[in-house]
């Protein structure tokens, strides 16, 4: 077990770093030019493979409706593109392959081609 002494020996070197480092919290090196620049490339690479999952998806889900024959009808409003971006995330549960579609899916579609 430690004793107080030890343990105020400690605390009081630890005061003395924190007190001559005068980092407050924040980096000690600053980032360079080239690291930032780097840092946003990523961020917009990210951000664009985020855009081509979420294509990708929606043209699978065309291929399925064409492949079980649906008719193709335009729609009026706006983007079909999800309002959070909880909803981009792909659940491996949920996942159809090609030409598979469930129930709900097959209902909509005897619905739309009966009108």
């Amino acid at each position: 077990m430690i004793s107080a002494k030890d343990m105020a020996k400690v605390m009081i070197v630890m005061l003395a770093i924190c007190l001559l480092t005068k980092s407050d919290g924040k980096p000690v090196k600053k980032r360079s030019v080239s690291e930032i620049q780097f840092m946003h490339n990523l961020g917009k690479h990210l951000n664009s493979m985020e855009r081509v999952e979420w294509l990708r998806k929606k043209l699978q889900d065309v291929r399925n409706f064409v492949a079980l024959g649906a008719p193709l009808a335009p729609r009026v409003g706006g983007s079909q593109r999800p309002r959070k971006k909880e909803d981009n995330v792909l659940v491996d549960s949920h996942q159809k392959s090609l030409g598979e579609a469930d129930k709900a899916d097959v209902d909509v579609l005897i619905k739309a081609k009966s009108q």
